[in-house]
């Protein structure tokens, strides 16, 4: 589920659980909750017979991602803001 910000400001204050993955919040005067399911999921390779099949049989459905991920190093800029210069060295994984 995809919430966007502007839709969950209507309801500020809002309470996330994320170990019981669910959201509280007061809407018209009532304390709402939204649950998410929080069942196991496997990850399987799939011939394209099988999903074809399934696909006919099932009412279950597929997601499917494809995606190469390379890691390149770009260099930064020359920055002459020393705190900037700082901050970006402290906190290198996030940037």
């Amino acid at each position: 589920m995809v919430l966007g910000v502007d839709w969950l400001r209507k309801f500020s204050p809002i309470l996330f659980d994320f170990i019981k993955i669910k959201i509280t919040f007061k809407k018209e005067g009532r304390m709402l909750e939204l649950k998410g399911i929080v069942e196991t999921a496997s990850l399987q390779r799939m011939t394209v017979e099988k999903v074809q099949k399934n696909l006919k049989t099932s009412i279950m459905g597929f997601v499917g991602q494809f995606f190469l991920i390379e890691a390149t190093t770009v260099p930064l800029p020359i920055l002459a803001n020393t705190e900037i210069v700082g901050l970006l060295a402290d906190y290198a994984e996030v940037f």
